[in-house]
């Protein structure tokens, strides 16, 4: 992946270096950006590297033109918290504003687990879910009917039932 090319980290960081000027906000964003290839390498492999750092940079931008901290509750309604873990993308869990390190590495964990237990389709679909979008729009965006979709969800609710957790999906 290129996420562990040192030359492409040291790319990020000139990305984020040249977005904003302020020191102390350089390892948060760096952070994102690397969270963000991760994510566009899983969810779109195959293109070339400056497709993903040009991706990155514009990550970047819309958070800093968004102007809101990246770590900051109280600045809007539900807090994205990306995770990530050693080999996947993490995802993105909406947590209620407020809401305690225990709550949020739970969700972490939970995203974790399941996704050890997919198969790389079932992954995908599940990143694709945690991001927010419908069946439908999976379908579209990776190529798979909509009644796959279903069955692909399916097969999440029912190892996220094995684990004892009751996802809040409607088939």
């Amino acid at each position: 992946m290129f996420a562990e090319n040192p030359e492409v980290r040291a790319e990020l960081l000139a990305i984020v270096r040249q977005a904003t000027s302020d020191p102390q906000l350089h390892e948060d964003f760096c952070q994102e950006a690397l969270l963000n290839l991760i994510r566009k390498e899983t969810l779109e492999p195959g293109q070339t590297v400056s497709w993903y750092l040009q991706n990155c940079d514009f990550h970047v931008m819309d958070y800093l033109g968004q102007g809101r901290s990246i770590d900051a509750f109280k600045r809007h309604s539900y807090r994205e918290i990306e995770t990530s873990f050693e080999g996947n993308d993490g995802g993105t869990q909406y947590v209620a504003p407020g809401a305690d390190v225990v709550s949020t590495v739970s969700a972490k964990d939970i995203l974790d687990l399941l996704l050890a237990g997919l198969k790389p389709l079932d992954q995908q679909v599940l990143l694709l879910l945690d991001d927010g979008y419908s069946r439908r729009q999976i379908a579209l965006k990776i190529g798979i009917s909509q009644s796959k979709a279903v069955r692909t969800c399916k097969r999440i609710v029912a190892l996220a039932t094995h684990f004892r957790i009751s996802p809040k999906l409607n088939f």
